[in-house]
């Protein structure tokens, strides 16, 4: 999975990307790195050097420290598999945080 950096690029894109659907309706697609955070891949940064001074650090500082992200541009969030166990094990099933806009960090990214 990988997101190619440019001096131009938001923060909130190495996330998130906002486009259009069909209807004209906007809609929040996740970036080759959030779908790699989800599925458990490999995310490579192409051309990180480029990005300005704090756009990593602002916009992944908690995912690569804690393995979660609070608040995606969408208003989802990711957990860490930590988390995720402990609110299956409160009583919601994979389908309720779903449904609720909570997503695991696969243990397997990288």
């Amino acid at each position: 999975h990988t997101v190619f950096c440019h001096h131009e690029l938001p923060a909130h894109e190495l996330l998130q990307r906002r486009t259009t659907d069909p209807n004209g309706d906007t809609v929040w697609r996740d970036s080759p790195l959030l779908t790699a955070a989800k599925a458990g891949g490999l995310a490579l940064l192409d051309g990180i050097h480029r990005l300005p001074r704090g756009t990593l650090a602002g916009a992944l500082a908690t995912l690569c420290t804690d393995r979660s992200l609070p608040t995606l541009p969408d208003g989802s969030r990711l957990v860490s598999p930590r988390q995720w166990e402990q609110l299956c094990r409160s009583g919601l099933s994979p389908s309720q945080l779903r449904d609720r806009g909570v997503w695991r960090v696969h243990p397997s990214f990288r």
